[in-house]
């Protein structure tokens, strides 16, 4: 998160200066004939992955149903993703004293190469719209070693996670 911090800050400071620049006065007395000067363009660096660390987390406070990817420049392999669920529990029918995981609980994540080839996936349960299910294991993860450009799309719903990824060792 100090990354995505960083960049935002960086947003926000371009952005107060170009504000300065088009609050400015114009040169001259500002005349209809005196040009009005251009604001300078500001190239921003692009978010870059770190050579090693932590590169995301998720981390939901309740139940949830999210989505969200994260773009990943691995130059220093490999890339641990690791997760951990937590279903919601709901009554069997007839049994209220028992409780089992709800059959709408599932989390699935999954490492997309630069062409858009799943070259990893894991998860939990049967993900909305899907054939196969994953087993249900609350704890899992997944290593990627290879060098490239990968995107992570993480996919849950009814589910308490916390998913963590980190390059290098």
């Amino acid at each position: 998160m100090k990354r995505r911090t960083e960049t935002i800050v960086a947003l926000l400071f371009g952005a107060l200066l170009l504000a300065a620049v088009l609050a400015a006065p114009p040169e001259g007395g500002g005349t209809a004939e005196t040009p009005v000067p251009t604001p300078a363009q500001t190239t921003l660096p692009s978010p870059t992955t770190p050579a090693t660390g932590e590169v995301f987390r998720y981390t939901s406070d309740d139940f949830e149903n999210r989505t969200f990817t994260v773009p990943v420049d691995l130059t220093t392999p490999p890339m641990e993703i690791a997760y951990t669920v937590q279903p919601r529990l709901v009554a069997r029918t007839g049994d209220t004293s028992r409780l089992s995981p709800s059959p709408d609980s599932w989390f699935v994540v999954r490492v997309y190469n630069g062409e858009g080839d799943i070259v990893a996936e894991n998860g939990y349960g049967l993900p909305a719209g899907e054939k196969g299910s994953f087993a249900r294991n609350e704890k899992g993860g997944m290593t990627i070693y290879a060098a490239g450009r990968y995107t992570v799309d993480v996919r849950f719903n009814e589910m308490i996670v916390d998913v963590v990824a980190t390059l290098g060792r």
